[in-house]
């Protein structure tokens, strides 16, 4: 074992305490044995930040995901952060994952997903939420894939169907930081598993119309896992407006505040979420929002 391998082997160990509180000693024993391996075994996982490592590993034990290889339920996977010119660690959650947190909350039952190509038998009905899906099972006579589905069995044992076409899917691939970025495009979940990612795609618009039933503080999880899966896309609209109104009221140079400008239209959610930290702690005193919306609080 080399040196720099151990030295990350102590800092992810030092995780332990604050694991124990919220799991059981063999659970974390077990997780910060799989996380060790795994950062081992990539040298990409290797160059990322520490910090960015150690939170990867702390959230997907925290929201109830294992990092076991057979399992497949969570991945930790590296990208550029164009703002701190640095690789940094970033979880990601499977669809295996995903389906696991829906179970256990109990929000669905059972939920069925896949790939369809052009030589499959495929029927659906979204009224209904009925799926007739008779795969191919020739390679030579799949054809090209045209899409993926998502059916979900609720605990009323009414069923809701999400359908997407494979050139949707790619769109969201193509917003994907790791798979845009060439010095991890190599090492992107795109490249190596693009059906689960498919599949994840589908089941992650699912879930923002199923009912929020079942146990609140696991939905929450659920909730945690799509928010940190979202570091990976491009900013969300809500993230540029604030930047926005943030740079109306920064502390900065004109020259900082025009490459923010020239860039963050451009921004992932992780880079958009750097910048709005620093916005944030470079406002001008009268004019910080913050300070104004307390203010106003008190009135």
């Amino acid at each position: 074992m080399s040196q720099e391998i151990a030295t990350i082997n102590e800092k992810i160990a030092s995780l332990e305490p604050q694991m124990l509180k919220n799991l059981s000693e063999q659970t974390v024993r077990r997780e910060l044995s799989f996380a060790k391996q795994l950062v081992a075994s990539s040298k990409q996982l290797q160059e990322c930040t520490m910090p960015s490592v150690l939170t990867a590993i702390y959230n997907i034990c925290n929201i109830g995901l294992s990092l076991n290889p057979a399992s497949k339920e969570a991945y930790i996977v590296p990208r550029y952060n164009s703002q701190t010119k640095s690789k940094e660690a970033s979880l990601q959650p499977s669809y295996v994952g995903l389906v696991k947190l829906l179970t256990d909350a109990n929000t669905v039952t059972q939920v069925v997903t896949n790939i369809v190509h052009e030589g499959d038998v495929f029927e659906m009905d979204i009224a209904n939420g009925t799926v007739k899906h008779l795969p191919c099972l020739v390679k030579a006579n799949k054809g090209a894939k045209i899409g993926c589905y998502a059916l979900a069995t609720l605990p009323n044992k009414s069923k809701q169907v999400e359908w997407m076409e494979i050139e949707d899917i790619y769109k969201i691939r193509d917003c994907s930081e790791s798979w845009k970025n060439d010095n991890t495009r190599a090492y992107s979940p795109w490249m190596k598993h693009e059906d689960e990612m498919s599949r994840k795609t589908v089941i992650r618009r699912l879930y923002k119309y199923l009912p929020r039933s079942g146990s609140a503080a696991k939905i929450l999880k659920i909730d945690e896992a799509i928010q940190a899966d979202d570091s990976q896309y491009n900013a969300s609209f809500n993230q540029l407006g604030y930047i926005e109104n943030l740079l109306r009221t920064a502390n900065i140079s004109p020259e900082v505040e025009q490459r923010i400008c020239s860039e963050y239209q451009n921004y992932s959610n992780a880079e958009a979420e750097t910048c709005i930290n620093f916005l944030q702690a470079n406002q001008l005193e009268s004019d910080n929002p913050a300070k104004q919306f307390a203010a106003r609080l008190k009135n």
